[in-house]
């Protein structure tokens, strides 16, 4: 097989911890080296400024947009999975408790097995694990007693469709800013 950095004349590709951290055209090339550095380990060629501190994510080199972007894209495909899940759950006769509950264990598995790798480019230790796992269980109770306290009244009020749609909206978005926060400035920080 043949890689781009096998072929004479184009640039070599100067990687870091598996990503592309600037470019040396006159990077030697080490048949004996991983493919996937290019036989260069360390940048040889500086790279443009980088994002200020405050914009970019130590542990990933990843811009807060870009993160932001990632963890938001991720959370809607895990509130597909969490939204459905609760909806199918009361249908199948479940109360709403236990069926948030279900649901929210099987969105929060979605939303990490994703926001791990993706968004916060982790590089998967058991600390960082457990870290995540008391954070979620932390936002297990915030978003299952916010659910739980808004329902019934937002059911009177509105019916269980609406109650449904409303109480996940407002429990969601409490317990995907408190995850967003705390995993980007304590847990998936270096």
């Amino acid at each position: 097989m043949t890689y781009l950095c096998d072929i004479p004349g184009l640039p070599t590709p100067v990687m870091s911890h598996r990503r592309v951290t600037g470019w040396n055209p006159a990077a030697p090339w080490d048949p004996a080296a991983p493919w996937d550095d290019c036989g260069v380990s360390e940048p040889q060629v500086p790279r443009s400024e980088p994002a200020a501190a405050s914009e970019t994510d130590a542990a990933s080199g990843m811009p807060l947009g870009t993160q932001l972007f990632r963890f938001v894209v991720t959370g809607g495909l895990s509130a597909v999975v969490d939204y459905g899940l609760l909806v199918a759950g009361m249908a199948m006769g479940l109360g709403y408790s236990p069926a948030k509950a279900l649901s929210w264990v099987a969105g929060t598995v979605t939303a990490y097995a994703i926001n791990s790798r993706w968004t916060f480019a982790s590089d998967g230790s058991k600390r960082k694990f457990a870290a995540v796992v008391v954070l979620y269980l932390l936002t297990f109770v915030l978003q299952v007693g916010t659910f739980t306290l808004i329902f019934p009244p937002l059911d009177a009020a509105w019916g269980q469709a609406w109650a449904q749609f409303a109480g996940f909206v407002v429990a969601q978005g409490l317990a995907t800013t408190c995850n967003f926060i705390v995993q980007r400035t304590l847990i998936f920080k270096q």
